[in-house]
């Protein structure tokens, strides 16, 4: 058996995952990569899945792609994986994703809704494997009721989660008869940085962060700063890497 391997792939034999929780990525999206990537390529690996015709799917990277194509590289190197059902795929999705950046409070909603109505998982079984709280996955999966408009609001920043789910109860409240807990009517939000609040000083990956954002200079300063840590780049590449170390480890305690 051999390890996870990593070729350098064009991307004329890529094909963008029609299921990536995050959906179409916005050229605004991918400005800020495209200036880094635009000078040194692709550091960290995409992740690709292997199709029987040659080709692959993109599992991981949709931003570094489309930031890389928009900054004229033709390929990148990639992870190449392999996954036992499409239900290890889907969820590996989300691990991929729970400590990053880039996934707003409406990707993660359809995402778990996903997982809840096409693989007939409970929210308990949805927080086990992808190492979440059972009231994190309860909130976020209640997003897929919001209104359309509102669904946008939350997922541009113009609306909290606070927010979108007192909407939710007072909902349910006049649904049963009962007084609701905030009737005034909502005031949409300026929109504002989306970040996790888990990705701070106290995160296991924090120094590296630093570090890397601090090696960036200007280019790094200029962006927002998550956490009081490091932009959300460096964020992103650190625990991609992180995340691809895992990958070689387990693979190398399966194979001793």
């Amino acid at each position: 058996m051999t390890g996870p391997s990593i070729l350098f792939v064009k991307f004329d034999l890529i094909d963008d995952d029609p299921d990536n929780p995050r959906g179409e990525i916005e050229l605004v999206d991918v400005a800020a990569l495209k200036e880094t990537v635009g000078q040194d390529g692709i550091q960290d690996p995409i992740q690709l899945i292997p199709k029987a015709d040659g080709r692959y799917t993109l599992h991981e990277g949709h931003r570094r792609k489309r930031a890389a194509i928009e900054a004229g590289h033709v390929g990148a190197p990639a992870l190449i994986r392999q996954f036992k059902s499409d239900l290890d795929r889907v969820v590996s999705q989300g691990i991929i994703h729970t400590h990053a950046v880039n996934w707003d409070p409406m990707a993660w909603s359809r995402y778990l809704y996903r997982l809840f109505s096409e693989f007939n998982l409970s929210r308990w079984q949805i927080a086990r494997r992808l190492a979440l709280h059972p009231n994190w996955v309860r909130d976020t999966l209640s997003f897929v009721h919001l209104k359309p408009v509102e669904q946008r609001e939350l997922a541009r920043g113009e609306m909290t989660r606070k927010e979108a789910l007192l909407r939710l109860k007072n909902r349910r409240d006049q649904q049963a008869g009962r007084t609701t807990t905030n009737p005034a009517p909502f005031v949409p939000r300026q929109r504002e940085p989306i970040g996790e609040p888990h990705l701070n000083g106290v995160h296991r990956l924090a120094e590296q962060v630093a570090a890397r954002c601090a090696s960036g200079g200007l280019a790094h300063a200029a962006h927002p700063m998550i956490g009081g840590v490091g932009c959300g780049l460096c964020w992103e590449q650190v625990i991609a890497a992180d995340a691809i170390a895992t990958v070689t480890r387990t693979h190398l305690v399966q194979v001793a």
